[in-house]
């Protein structure tokens, strides 16, 4: 039941959404453990400041589905309320348009209460509000809220919430709140975050900061089961799941829904994470996924729901092959063994990493060519590392790739580290060449870095989901490295059509009609494969393909102008000099129509 996506669209996002004041100055005014007389609880009542009359409903395990204790309202009596200081905690946040009383979160409570302490989110006063982008905007004050209320009880408690773990599970735009609370939850890490078919509106492709986020508790688990609607697409846990494709359409009981309404399909496939989820409370083992996202069977049992492991994470893998001059066609594996790489190098030669875009692997001709072109130099000892993750973009899914691409990155990103602290590895000897995906993962890698890698060249960028609009956190910019240059063979179809470097060559004005590439069927392919093949001829001769003019701004027209210096495109570019540059090429090798010059 696990992993296939498709994609439709990609919703507006809008940066800094959140319009309250930052969350740290808007936090509930509760009791420090510093009012404490001699470590005991404050009898202070709470001045919440809660701005939308939001409480916290905490479920007794004696009486679970009736009754619940106002966590404000009775703070004077939260000795009686019930809370355990020696179990752990479930937080459970309702979706827009939800309450605290919907059937799902009753059924949840119900299996919960007997082991754990139950506290639900009631913020029907602004989550029933029909306006969902005003709420979209609040949610950074409800958590807010939230994480005033955890640091009192934890200041409470002495620390036992914390200390006895976590839980916090969000439905849809209650997910993304989930993730605000964790990533501000101050001196602590939340232990766990769950995220019910989060809502994509607003959040597909926001910044990490605006959503919820791997990075907002020790493990995020995900379950999409709305994706082609209203759910978020992109893989943001620790762990995704994608039940039945993660489709609303596919969900079981969902396929007549949508006879009636688009409504009743996104409805009832929205449900089915929230249902899958209270399910797994008490029959763990039913949702087992049977592959991993390369379509693998998983090695060891994968669980979805309540017993999700973090130890399934990053199931596939990702495989680095350095090749030197004196070993130009066998490899040596890099591993993540952290106790050092044992390889007969020291990293002190400048270092060029390949990476191959979807529907490819290491054994691609380009790749073999392009590799040995650089071992072939004579001016210069390079060393050539080539990314191997054609386990994920040999996918025919094209939106299963563009889901994973953080997470290739983040695993090239890894390696790179360790190479770092156990053979003195310099990011600043780093040329990264990426190719179509490998262009973006390239610049995720960068961007991992923060901008401090030496160079990277994209050929031909993916423009499939990667158009304007889209935050540069989530494609191939200038800020990954402190130089990048882009190579546009096929632009606004197959590539990239927007700058996207510090220069950006516009091969035969970049369209996807590349001289010798007119054959029909085949103009697309040939264009956008044609990018790494000028970029192979342009390591053997720098100067072949010499800029013939560079786009300029004349009387507040796109004109053409000489630019100061002679500039050349692919390995010969240089780093000093920002714009748009044309390029003419033959139809055929040597393409570079300046290739006399370097014989």
């Amino acid at each position: 039941m696990f992993l296939y996506i498709f994609i439709f669209a990609i919703p507006f996002v809008v940066d800094g959404y959140i319009d309250d004041p930052p969350i740290e100055t808007k936090a509930p005014i509760l009791p420090e453990k510093s009012s404490m007389s001699n470590c005991e609880p404050s009898r202070q009542p709470i001045g919440t400041g809660m701005l939308y009359d939001t409480t916290l409903k905490l479920y007794d395990s004696s009486n679970p589905t009736d009754g619940p204790f106002d966590l404000l309202k009775d703070f004077e009596n939260l000795e009686n309320s019930g809370f355990k200081k020696e179990i752990s905690t479930k937080i459970i946040i309702p979706d827009w348009q939800e309450d605290h009383n919907e059937t799902w979160i009753m059924e949840m409570v119900g299996n919960y209460s007997a082991n754990y302490n139950v506290i639900v989110l009631d913020w029907q006063n602004l989550s029933k509000q029909p306006n969902y982008f005003y709420v979209m905007k609040k949610i950074g004050r409800i958590s807010a809220d939230i994480n005033g209320y955890l640091k009192f009880l934890n200041n409470y408690t002495l620390n036992h919430v914390i200390n006895k773990k976590v839980h916090i599970i969000g439905n849809g735009i209650g997910a993304h709140i989930a993730g605000l609370v964790g990533a501000h939850f101050q001196n602590h890490t939340i232990d766990r975050i769950t995220g019910l078919d989060p809502a994509s509106s607003g959040f597909e492709n926001a910044l990490r900061k605006h959503r919820l986020d791997r990075t907002d508790a020790e493990f995020v688990d995900v379950i999409h089961t709305c994706i082609d609607m209203i759910g978020i697409k992109q893989a943001i846990g620790d762990v995704d799941f994608y039940p039945n494709g993660g489709m609303c359409n596919r969900q079981p009981g969902c396929e007549s829904a949508g006879q009636n309404s688009s409504q009743s399909l996104y409805t009832c496939g929205h449900s089915k994470a929230a249902q899958y989820m209270t399910q797994s409370i008490s029959e763990p083992k039913k949702f087992m996924a049977t592959q991993d996202l390369c379509g693998k069977k998983n090695k060891t049992a994968a669980y979805m729901g309540e017993k999700a492991d973090l130890n399934i994470v990053d199931v596939f893998g990702v495989d680095l092959h350095l090749f030197t001059k004196s070993n130009p066609e066998n490899s040596y594996k890099l591993t993540l063994d952290k106790s050092g790489q044992n390889l007969p190098i020291n990293f002190t030669n400048p270092v060029k990493l390949l990476i191959h875009g979807w529907e490819n692997d290491n054994n691609e001709d380009w790749l073999s060519e392009m590799r040995r072109s650089y071992l072939a130099v004579a001016r210069v000892n390079y060393d050539v590392i080539v990314a191997d993750w054609g386990e994920i973009s040999k996918d025919l899914l094209y939106p299963v790739v563009v889901a994973r691409l953080h997470n290739v990155a983040d695993q090239i990103s890894h390696y790179i580290e360790i190479l770092e602290h156990t053979m003195s590895f310099d990011v600043d000897n780093l040329h990264i060449v990426g190719h179509s995906l490998g262009a973006h993962v390239a610049g995720f890698v960068g961007s991992h870095f923060h901008g401090t890698i030496r160079r990277i060249t994209a050929l031909d960028p993916a423009g499939p989901w990667f158009l304007s609009g889209v935050p540069d956190e989530y494609r191939i910019d200038r800020s990954d490295a402190k130089f990048v240059d882009v190579i546009h063979t096929c632009a606004g179809v197959a590539g990239l059509r927007m700058p996207c470097g510090h220069v950006d060559y516009y091969v035969n004005r970049g369209t996807c009609d590349q001289p010798g590439c007119l054959m029909p069927g085949m103009n697309i392919p040939c264009s956008h494969s044609r990018a790494y093949w000028l970029m192979i001829e342009s390591i053997k001769y720098p100067k072949a393909f010499k800029v013939k003019f560079q786009y300029c701004n004349i009387n507040g027209e796109v004109g053409e102008c000489q630019p100061r210096v002679p500039m050349y495109m692919g390995e010969g570019a240089r780093k000093k000099i920002i714009g748009l540059f044309e390029v003419s090429t033959n139809d055929k090798s040597p393409y570079g129509k300046n290739y006399i010059n370097n014989i």
